[in-house]
């Protein structure tokens, strides 16, 4: 018999993210989460490819307005209304960004899904789907209405399935993960598997944010370099201390990059698996619901 895992598929669109959760259902339900969209052709591209075929999106998260991250997300949710896949749950860092993009995205929030859009944050208590539980831990309500750097308004979430914990870092730096790694939620900072911030910049994790702290197992990298690019531009991503930080923490790690869509496989024995996208089952869902 198999074990039912959580499929995160990040997609290889360069210095963008565009991450699929496929999440286990006791039910045998097809639910996913979506964690920002910065295409919108290739993410559903990638969901027909696959045969995704979901019953429902459990949540769909926009961790901050810059345009890598939520380009896609409109389209991506007029995409779910026309084919009538019910979209539980929008979650945004409420993080007034006076973009076309951001405005056309809040404006079809407004009539579409003003009932279900939240604004989560380091005080929300943990979100528990089935097996899964999500914990907020970014960013604090205060960052709302500050002048600030974007990124450090991300949301950053981390996924436990029994013993697998995930860390999805969105784009947040220094700032944020010092508040999350100082307050009630630095417990839940340590995860084998890392979606590495910011696409691997220098701003968005050090050796001792990695190496001490965060101590990943499993890492992939949503950049537009090679992992051992020797590209000095601020950015080229991913920088190389990083990659250093994290091949001295990491048994495997991955960039979009280099390896095109990347799905880890997080078992609740706590075990993470990597695979290229070319190596997914006929029937995505086949080894997924419990």
């Amino acid at each position: 018999m198999k074990m039912p895992r959580v499929r995160n598929h990040i997609l290889g669109i360069g210095n963008a993210d565009s991450i699929i959760l496929q999440l286990p259902s006791p039910a045998g339900e097809r639910i996913i989460g979506i964690v920002d969209c910065g295409d919108y052709d290739y993410t559903v591209d990638y969901l027909d490819k696959y045969h995704f075929n979901p019953t429902r999106v459990q949540f769909v998260v926009a961790t901050h307005p810059h345009d890598d991250h939520i380009k896609g997300l409109r389209n991506l949710l007029e995409h779910f209304e026309r084919i009538r896949v019910p979209v539980c749950g929008f979650w945004d860092n409420g993080f007034p960004h006076n973009t076309a993009c951001n405005r056309k995205l809040q404006a079809y929030l407004q009539r579409n899904l003003s009932d279900r859009t939240i604004y989560p944050d380091e005080d929300s208590e943990p979100f528990h789907f089935g097996p899964v539980t999500v914990h907020v831990l970014a960013p604090t309500s205060k960052r709302r209405y500050r002048k600030s750097p974007i990124n450090n308004t991300s949301i950053v979430l981390a996924l436990k399935y029994g013993r697998a914990s995930m860390l999805l870092g969105a784009d947040a730096q220094f700032e944020s993960w010092s508040r999350i790694s100082l307050g009630e939620k630095g417990k839940f900072v340590s995860a084998r598997f890392l979606k590495v911030p910011h696409h691997g910049s220098r701003r968005g994790s050090n050796y001792e944010l990695i190496v001490d702290y965060i101590k990943p197992k499993v890492a992939v990298i949503t950049g537009n370099r090679p992992l051992n690019s020797q590209c000095h531009h601020t950015h080229c991503f991913p920088h190389q201390d990083v990659v250093s930080s994290l091949k001295d923490a990491c048994d495997e790690v991955v960039c979009t990059h280099d390896a095109g869509d990347v799905v880890v496989e997080s078992f609740s024995n706590g075990k993470h698996e990597v695979m290229l996208s070319n190596a997914l089952p006929n029937d995505v869902w086949v080894d997924v619901c419990s």
